[in-house]
């Protein structure tokens, strides 16, 4: 398994404010989408085993709270924001390739997409599957997901 990468680049939490005025939204083919699988996954990988930590360091130093070892707490406590750091930066790798972070604990990203008609649409991957086969709708979210066999042309057929 491959290690943190060293350098990652910087962004907020939470979702960046829609691109509209700045430079248009990426819209990936299936196949494109999958071609970007090996650096998304890395990136992920260091998303969830973050956040991971963070929770591991926050259940510690509540523990070390619990027991009145306050100085042990927060010197816990104190490593938590470089990682938010990192996950933030992460996230902003993320979204320079065009994909957007759904879940930091399943993994979930999502791709901008178009199925026939001309309908914008995530493809969706989670963290371990081998490629991307899955699509939904806008607002249905990892519930909603469907197969890409008979919208998008299958990695198979690329």
């Amino acid at each position: 398994m491959e290690g943190p990468r060293k350098r990652p680049l910087r962004a907020g939490m939470s979702d960046p404010p829609s691109p509209r005025g700045k430079r248009p939204r990426k819209i990936f083919s299936l196949s494109e989408a999958n071609q970007t699988l090996p650096l998304v996954s890395r990136i992920i990988r260091d998303i969830v085993e973050s956040n991971r930590r963070i929770s591991d360091l926050d259940a510690q130093a509540h523990h070390y709270s619990e027991a009145g070892r306050t100085v042990q707490a927060a010197e816990l406590r104190d490593q938590i924001p470089d990682l938010i750091h990192t996950v933030d930066e992460y996230i902003a790798e993320l979204h320079q390739i065009g994909c957007e972070f759904k879940d930091p604990l399943e993994g979930l990203v999502d791709f901008p997409a178009r199925i026939p008609g001309d309908r914008l649409v995530y493809l969706c991957w989670k963290l371990d599957e081998p490629e991307i086969r899955y699509w939904h709708e806008l607002h249905a979210g990892f519930a909603g997901r469907q197969p890409v066999e008979g919208y998008f042309l299958c990695s198979s057929q690329s």
